[in-house]
């Protein structure tokens, strides 16, 4: 069978995959786990591409549409602090920096460093993350930090400074609650408050502590997690699920065994799997929402009964396994999009610039820093 025609029978069969609904009638869409050699594949081409992105002076271009070879001007400095992080992860996860991304990582960090101000509050002097019109992000400088964290972890202490004047950053935007501001300027300061940023902010401190085990910091830490145990064991939300999972896996490996971590992790990702029961036939990229179940993997593992481990890893191989299908691979010259249910046929116009790139959807045709970040993160945490 040739492949348009492949491609066409793909949509057709998508059109025709049941409406999973919980109770009578439900249908549980189920796929054939990856194998570690695929997945070092998936991981390979994925970082290639993020490579791809990457402009001379470190900053990485955003959005790229595969089949008009063409980047869209638009940009996020979340984004891009996402991308170095995620680079740096693999910095210190592959032994002898398989992938060669320290001299991504390093011009990246000199591009935030570029972007970033000072700031003083309180006597506390630090600097940030600008993400637009002198105003500064806690996620941006967070991310920022982890990708300094880890490139000195795997080489010398090159940004021994910056790591100090960012983490001061996160300490400033500390609330007396233990919650996190998520903005800074000059005026008004500190404001705002995101389940996101504040998840990455608690990330970067376990970060810090893991490699520097500063007390200060330590007892922040603490505060910080029993306040968002708290309000998010009570409402969960989507936002901070990902980041803070992230942040209670570095916390388990500090402190192996705490029923705190495991109670608080495994009420919340019975709650988020539960949401996406009925999503198994979605043409999204749904990375995001992987990303953060592989890192609550490690931390319910040993209090999970087989049947439940077994149960959550179908979870995570179902839905790593769908991700890999928006991965653009050599030879995929043709690609189906869904319009109004009529299958359409495109051609790529440069395999070179889409190849390892994850799409944002099946539907939606663009490849982004931040959706292939999610990817191949939760990859490597499978590993």
């Amino acid at each position: 069978m040739g492949k348009l025609k492949k491609l066409l029978v793909a949509a057709v069969l998508l059109l025709m995959l049941p409406i999973t609904v919980r109770g009578e009638g439900y249908v549980k869409i189920t796929r054939k786990p990856l194998t570690n050699e695929e997945i070092e594949n998936i991981m390979r081409n994925g970082v290639a591409w993020l490579k791809n992105t990457q402009e001379s002076d470190g900053h990485f271009r955003y959005e790229y549409i595969p089949f008009l070879d063409r980047y869209v001007d638009d940009d996020n400095m979340v984004r891009q602090t996402g991308a170095a992080f995620v680079l740096s992860e693999f910095l210190i996860s592959r032994d002898g920096d398989l992938y060669d991304v320290k001299g991504n990582v390093d011009i990246a960090l000199g591009y935030f460093e570029k972007n970033s101000m000072y700031g003083n509050v309180g006597g506390r002097q630090f600097r940030c993350v600008i993400l637009v019109n002198e105003k500064c992000s806690l996620g941006a400088t967070a991310l920022a930090l982890i990708a300094a964290i880890n490139f000195d972890r795997a080489d010398e202490e090159k940004y021994n400074s910056l790591i100090d004047d960012y983490l001061n950053f996160i300490l400033a935007a500390k609330k007396n609650n233990g919650g996190f501001f998520d903005a800074y300027s000059v005026d008004p300061g500190f404001f705002g408050e995101s389940a996101f940023s504040s998840g990455e902010a608690l990330l970067a401190l376990a970060k810090y502590y893991q490699m520097n085990g500063d007390v200060v910091v330590r007892e922040i830490i603490d505060q910080s997690y029993k306040y968002f145990a708290k309000i998010y064991g009570d409402e969960p939300d989507n936002n901070f699920y990902l980041w803070g999972m992230a942040a209670v896996k570095i916390l388990n490996e500090i402190e192996p065994g705490r029923s705190d971590y495991f109670n608080f992790v495994r009420k919340y990702t019975d709650w988020r799997i539960d949401g996406y029961r009925d999503k198994r036939a979605t043409s999204h990229n749904m990375c995001a929402y992987i990303e953060g179940v592989v890192s609550a993997y490690p931390v319910l593992s040993d209090g999970l009964n087989e049947n439940e481990k077994m149960e959550l890893m179908e979870e995570i191989d179902f839905w790593l396994s769908k991700s890999a299908d928006l991965q653009m691979k050599s030879g995929d010259l043709l690609w189906t999009k869904m319009k109004n249910r009529s299958p359409k046929v495109l051609k790529l116009k440069n395999e070179s610039m889409a190849i390892g790139g994850f799409l944002t959807g099946l539907d939606e045709q663009a490849q982004r820093i931040d959706f292939t970040q999610h990817c191949i993160s939760a990859f490597l945490q499978r590993m």
